[in-house]
């Protein structure tokens, strides 16, 4: 195949229209590429924003984890002050009433 000066040999055809197809076709990629290239931007933009959030949410939930360690301790003593309570209605129970109030008159004295 012999080349002359002036002719223009590509994928899409010799000549002038496929010489003109090329370019259409690479400015076609050209422009796909970039557009591609912007959602990529858009979508590091939005990971970086859940990650942020993902942040947020683990720091909320370690304050929530304080916090419910904080009630279980509370509800703790109040079962400790509960069995007190019973223990004190059990013996306040055991005995005949009239034995308090003899004890509690005879301690005035």
């Amino acid at each position: 195949m012999k080349y002359e000066l002036g002719e223009s040999y590509s994928c899409f055809g010799n000549g002038y229209y496929g010489y003109r197809l090329g370019i259409l076709v690479t400015l076609s990629i050209i422009t796909h590429v970039r557009e591609l290239n912007d959602h990529t931007g858009a979508l590091l933009d939005h990971i970086s924003l859940i990650e942020e959030k993902m942040k947020e949410m683990d720091s909320y939930t370690e304050s929530l984890d304080d916090y419910m360690e904080r009630l279980d301790k509370y509800v703790e003593y109040l079962d400790e002050r509960m069995k007190n309570w019973r223990i004190a209605r059990d013996r306040i129970l055991s005995k005949p009433l009239i034995y308090y109030f003899i004890d509690s008159n005879c301690k005035d004295i």
